[in-house]
């Protein structure tokens, strides 16, 4: 499925600081054979595992749908209420609706927070005006640190160029895209800001403001209700592995409640919960 997407595979890592390179590191990382970080767009991702999905037969898709509360009897999640008012009624909720999980807080699992939380501001550049800015780029993902800043540049697997900022404690910049590129090119070696100085205002999209918070669920399950990805383990955007992690977790979640499901009166054993 994955060679069907769109994706970018990543060359390496750059960092610079305060103007001068720090150093390289290429991908994959040391000696490991195995196939370097790849970008792979998210949305392309899921509508072809939504496609897939559809092809059993097993899926019906309620879309859009939101679930508000948690249906619950005799001390067991019994399914979802809907926006719209609808009650969908289940044998097992899993609970994918990310980092700020309502369902984790309708059922009363708390977060225990493993790093303070931060604000990152998400920026695209489009093409063709950033094409120079990719070439420049030459397939790395690029940490530039200075004035107590730091950003993220990288070609994306969409197309363009995305440029992330962290924010520091009660930060709220109000710029426009003209202020923000010449704020970029104060913070950027002289390599990178040759192509911002080019780069038009009205190739700029964003800033899209992101919540990012690293903490674990106190646990992962209660009776009829199974939490994965974000909803359990919100993580940092590092290497960019939530998504990938999320999938591994619905992979163990399978293993383990294929052959649970069928058996007995109790649709989902907590046993097979616990181990997934």
């Amino acid at each position: 499925l994955v060679e069907q997407l769109p994706r970018l595979p990543l060359a390496g890592w750059r960092f610079v600081v305060h103007g001068r390179p720090l150093f390289t590191a290429p991908e994959p990382i040391g000696a490991d054979p195995s196939p370097p970080c790849t970008l792979i767009s998210q949305e392309a991702m899921i509508a072809a595992l939504i496609e897939r999905a559809q092809r059993t037969g097993r899926l019906t898709l309620q879309s859009p749908a939101s679930a508000t509360q948690l249906l619950q009897g005799d001390g067991h999640i019994t399914g979802v209420e809907l926006a719209d008012g609808r009650k969908l009624e289940a044998d097992l909720v899993v609970a994918c609706d990310g980092r700020q999980s309502l369902l984790r807080q309708e059922a009363g699992i708390a977060l225990v927070s493993q790093s303070s939380p931060i604000d990152v501001l998400w920026f695209r550049m489009a093409e063709p005006a950033c094409t120079p800015l990719i070439h420049t780029l030459e397939g790395r993902f690029h940490t530039v640190v200075a004035q107590g800043h730091s950003l993220a540049l990288y070609a994306s697997s969409r197309g363009g160029v995305q440029l992330g900022l962290p924010l520091l404690p009660g930060e709220r910049p109000q710029r426009s895209p003209q202020d923000w590129l010449s704020w970029w090119r104060q913070l950027s070696p002289p390599s990178l800001d040759a192509d911002l100085a080019s780069l038009p205002p009205e190739a700029i999209d964003g800033p899209l403001r992101l919540p990012v918070q690293v903490a674990l669920a106190e646990r992962w399950w209660r009776p009829g209700l199974l939490l994965l990805g974000d909803a359990a383990h919100p993580m940092s955007p590092i290497r960019a592995q939530g998504s990938s992690m999320g999938l591994r977790d619905a992979v163990v979640a399978a293993d383990q409640l294929a052959t649970a499901l069928p058996a007995g009166t109790d649709p989902a054993p907590p046993a097979a919960l616990d181990h997934a």
